[in-house]
């Protein structure tokens, strides 16, 4: 048995973060996620040409009334969903972020993620095996709410990097949110924050994460965390027990070589020793927003993070500006 193994065996659900959906089957991940970076990188891959293609194609079949960015915001749509009909067809779930500039924005936020649920219906992916991942802004957590309470859409709730956020999100009956353990320790580092018990070091991101996986446990919120950003094979068992692990292809490998002993951390023990007391924010915008404000760690972090997502994004786009200029000087079929 190996760590994997070991994960499992502590009720947690090994996913897979990436879109090279070829380095991931043996691993036998229950599911798939992907964001716009991780999108980008695999869209560059020669293998997968023939994917970028047919996003590029199906621009072309689009409303003429539609912009060149327009069509390129679709194409970029588009491709997410090609790579994850891929990722779903090994696994049988997948979440699929949408455009991250429209964080701030809960109406196109919306009609966003109901484009990408209609194009996984196009390809026969059941409504049910997707989740919608958007950026934990108040805005994004309100279309969250909407998408869950009058779409029947499943909603994970990204880019979570304090406990307000994975509250809010919850209150707004998210299915999921992903706290990001890696960058949430780098930031602690930074600021010198990090404490210590009995002298051995504490990732701050790991006890954040099991901050938030105990407090929606303890007070009966259905909504599910998948730890995400992981930088160590070590951060991920130091979360067994978490409700379902996202996991990088290279960290897959080191944890299926590793020792099956894997020791559960989140568990009834530590939900009844969680202190904090209960705390909302449905429909109180600004108390949100101000004790959001009040932990320096989420506003850069997640600041930093939907501006990478956004860099990505654009670098997508212009790749497939790039494309779609030289298929149209091709001769090759869409396969």
């Amino acid at each position: 048995m190996n760590a994997l193994d070991g994960l499992r065996n502590a009720n947690s659900v090994v996913v897979a973060d990436t879109a090279d959906f070829s380095e991931i089957a043996c691993f036998k991940p229950s599911e798939g996620t992907t964001n716009p970076s991780i999108i980008y990188q695999a869209a560059l891959l020669p293998k997968y040409a023939n994917i970028v293609q047919r996003s590029v194609a199906y621009t072309r079949g689009l409303d003429a009334s539609l912009s060149t960015s327009e069509r390129l915001d679709r194409a970029a749509e588009h491709l997410a969903v090609e790579f994850g009909v891929e990722i779903y067809k090994l696994t049988g779930g997948i979440s699929t972020e949408v455009d991250v500039t429209l964080s701030f924005n809960t109406s196109a936020t919306v009609d966003a993620a109901l484009r990408v649920i209609e194009l996984y219906k196009q390809h026969d992916v059941p409504k049910e095996a997707v989740r919608i991942k958007i950026a934990a802004t108040w805005e994004g957590i309100q279309a969250a709410r909407i998408l869950e309470e009058k779409h029947g859409v499943s909603v994970l709730v990204t880019v979570v990097l304090g406990l307000v956020q994975a509250i809010a999100a919850a209150e707004a009956g998210a299915s999921c949110i992903a706290p990001y353990v890696g960058p949430i320790g780098d930031w602690h580092k930074v600021n010198a924050l990090a404490a210590q018990k009995s002298g051995t070091d504490v990732h701050v991101g790991v006890e954040k994460a099991k901050e938030m996986q105990n407090y929606l446990r303890k007070f009966g919120y259905k909504t599910k965390v998948m730890g995400a950003g992981f930088q160590s094979t070590g951060q991920v068992t130091s979360l067994a027990g978490m409700d379902l692990l996202t996991i990088p292809p290279e960290l897959l490998r080191e944890l299926d070589i590793l020792d099956g002993n894997v020791p559960v951390q989140l568990t009834a023990e530590t939900v009844s020793a969680l202190e904090l007391p209960r705390i909302s924010y449905i429909d109180d915008e600004s108390n949100f927003r101000w004790d959001f404000n009040a932990d320096a760690c989420a506003v850069e972090m997640s600041a930093a993070a939907m501006r990478n997502f956004a860099a990505d994004t654009e670098r997508l786009k212009a790749f497939l500006a790039e494309r779609a200029c030289s298929f149209q000087n091709s001769t090759t079929p869409v396969t």
